[in-house]
């Protein structure tokens, strides 16, 4: 038998139930089990039912709610997703029109999942986006719709310090597969790809680069990847009508691919063609010269090189003369003279 109250004394009472409390009270154990991991979650997670409404909400997206001024205990419950996804849509957001679209294919079973990356901005505090996935949950409820909202704000800031890097580059920045297909293309500010960026990615190198190229491509992605270490190469391309030539170095990224960085040299290696062109035509200038030539040390007087003439002229062989200074060509009076109007750097003629 139950035991009554004393007289006089109030009968026990217990405060209501609120929604969230009846939802947990009429849980069998294995539901509130699986309450308890979506609270553990850092992601943001809503139930719908099949008509799009929320049913059910983790922590996190109570925690949210709250901080952005959503006064009831659990915001959003009981309101029909979709219908506030169509809204933003009629009132010209993408980002609705698309999320309801997705949801609705997941619901019915036409795709696995769908995400969308979009803003949640607070104006004139900070920049926030989230990322929106859905997966269909089917249940002996019917058809349900998991739908989980993450902060990816750090991603987007770190992403967009990176496109900054990279518009600051003028290296061509390419991730490439070991049999030589363009995975990524750096959004770099390297005027000088061989093709558009969109016309590179899931494509070959054999599909896009002459065939010696190509062949050297692959051939240098294979010796990176086998020896696990940084590979250097340089090759040319014709792009624009102009045969430019470019230093790459390839550092292996995974066990299949590579990242390659490539730089357009063609301005220095002109330049080093240019300085090996005019050394060969005053070389030739100097030993076809008909009067005796020679070169030598500012600081020890030593000959260092001569020309054919001053070898005709004063009878010493080459080596001879390699081992003479410039004051044995010089009559011992003519040597103080010499000596005190010698030039900083050395260079002689009879």
């Amino acid at each position: 038998m139950r035991d009554r109250p004393a007289a006089g004394a109030s009968p026990r009472t217990h405060p209501p139930f609120s929604p969230s409390q009846r939802v947990i009270a009429s849980l069998s154990d294995s539901e509130r089990f699986l309450a308890a991991a979506l609270d553990a979650l850092s992601a943001h997670i809503a139930i719908l039912d099949s008509a799009g409404a929320i049913i059910a909400i983790n922590e996190p997206w109570r925690r949210f709610g709250s901080a952005n001024g959503y006064g009831d205990a659990d915001p959003g419950l009981g309101t029909n997703y979709l219908a506030v996804c169509d809204a933003a849509a009629m009132s010209g957001s993408r980002e609705g029109a698309e999320a309801a679209a997705g949801i609705r294919e997941v619901a019915a079973g036409s795709r696995d999942e769908f995400s969308l990356e979009y803003a949640c901005h607070v104006p004139t505090v900070e920049e926030r986006w989230f990322e929106m996935r859905a997966r269909r949950l089917p249940s002996d409820r019917g058809t349900c719709v998991v739908i989980a909202h993450e902060c990816i704000t750090e991603r987007r800031q770190a992403e967009a310090e990176l496109r900054a890097i990279f518009k600051a580059m003028h290296d061509v920045v390419l991730v490439l597969s070991r049999e030589g297909r363009y995975v990524k293309v750096a959004p770099t500010g390297a005027p000088l790809l061989y093709r558009p960026a969109e016309d590179l990615v899931g494509r070959t190198v054999h599909q896009v680069l002459p065939r010696e190229m190509a062949d050297l491509t692959v051939e240098t992605i294979g010796r990176s990847l086998a020896t696990g270490r940084r590979v250097e190469v340089e090759y040319q391309l014709e792009i624009g009508g102009e045969l430019l030539c470019f230093a790459a170095a390839l550092t292996p990224m995974t066990e299949e691919t590579v990242a390659w960085v490539a730089r357009d040299v063609t301005a220095a290696r002109r330049g080093e063609e240019a300085l090996r062109e005019s050394e060969w035509r005053h070389r030739v200038l100097f030993e076809r010269n008909p009067l005796p030539m020679w070169l030598f040390d500012a600081e020890t007087l030593a000959i260092l090189a001569v020309n054919d003439a001053a070898v005709e002229h004063y009878g010493y062989s080459r080596e001879e003369f390699l081992g003479l200074t410039i004051m044995d060509l010089r009559p011992q009076e003519a040597i103080p003279e010499l000596l005190a109007s010698r030039p900083a750097a050395g260079s002689g003629r009879s």
